[in-house]
């Protein structure tokens, strides 16, 4: 026995849930990851910095990397 008979009404489930689904989960992520705190901000801006200097370092530009430690 067959739920959904040839399958059209299954793709109607789907055409209408999916959406409804997908959009359901694209709010939780903005809702929940809508802003750092200003120590996420800070340790995120240090890390940044912080690899910037490793490659500049890497590649050799060691004036460059100089300049990214003096910056604030």
């Amino acid at each position: 026995m067959n739920l959904f008979g040839d399958g059209g009404a299954l793709w109607s489930v789907i055409t209408i849930l999916g959406p409804l689904v997908l959009g359901a989960a694209l709010a939780f992520a903005l809702i929940r990851n809508r802003r750092m705190t200003r120590a996420q901000e800070e340790l995120s801006e240090r890390a940044t910095r912080e690899m910037k200097i490793e490659s500049a370092r890497a590649e050799g530009a060691d004036g460059a990397a100089e300049r990214l430690e003096r910056q604030p």
